[in-house]
């Protein structure tokens, strides 16, 4: 009976599909849905485990692989390989991958302290692992004449996020309000209650009138109101 058995196993276990074969394919997927979405920078695909050798009847095979979500490149990725002889579902594989993805992107040569003007010096290209919750930048442009909205670590990947507009108004500074109405633009001389970077919303006190208003600040001398 034993040696039936052993017969018939080796009958239909006729040919041998390497692990490397089965791995080859995973990772043709893995690097297929990432081009499919639009990311063509190098990365890095890693098993956790080994795809041993297994042996199949005989038969025209099939393999399939497939991502269980989307992949993941903070933690892993977990995979199904099916192996199909003839139409007939033989083997599945459950595993999990490791994806990490590589850009080069803006680094920070040193320490940048909280609202320091920062020049393109302060700056290197890198290569880092990438984890698609963040965006680093990639151009210093994008944050020229910005200051650090806090402390920044020496060898960090920056984003737009870290960075603000510099202060450009002191509370009490002299100030020009201007107002835009139909075409025409309306100046008056008044007074910053408050500090302001451009962009932002500060108060203002009218010199002629006294009045109190908010306006965005446009430069180092210029609020505009809008009513």
């Amino acid at each position: 009976m034993l040696l039936l058995t052993a017969l018939m196993w080796s009958t239909a276990a006729a040919q041998t599909i390497s692990g490397a074969e089965v791995e080859g394919i995973a990772t043709a997927k893995i690097e297929s849905m990432l081009d499919e979405r639009g990311d063509m920078r190098r990365r890095e695909i890693t098993f956790t485990r080994n795809i041993y050798d297994m042996n199949v009847p005989d038969g025209a095979v099939d393999i399939t692989a497939s991502v269980s979500g989307t992949i993941n490149l903070v933690g892993y990725t977990p995979m199904t390989v099916r192996v199909f002889v003839d139409g007939r579902s033989v083997r599945i594989l459950n595993f999990v991958v490791s994806v990490r993805v590589y850009d080069t992107v803006l680094v920070t040569n040193h320490e940048l302290r909280f609202d320091e003007p920062i020049s393109e010096s302060d700056f290197r290209m890198e290569e880092i692992v990438v984890d698609g919750r963040t965006e680093p930048l990639k151009d210093f442009n994008a944050i020229r004449g910005l200051v650090p909205i806090r402390m920044i670590r020496a060898g960090s990947p920056v984003t737009m996020s870290m960075f603000q507009a510099a202060l450009v108004i002191e509370t009490n500074q002299p100030v020009r309000i201007v107002t835009r109405y139909h075409g025409v633009v309306v100046s008056a001389k008044g007074v910053a209650l408050g500090r302001g970077r451009v962009g932002k919303i500060i108060r203002v006190r009218n010199e002629s009138s006294g009045k109190i208003v908010s306006g965005r600040v446009i430069d180092s001398q210029t609020v505009e109101v809008i009513f």
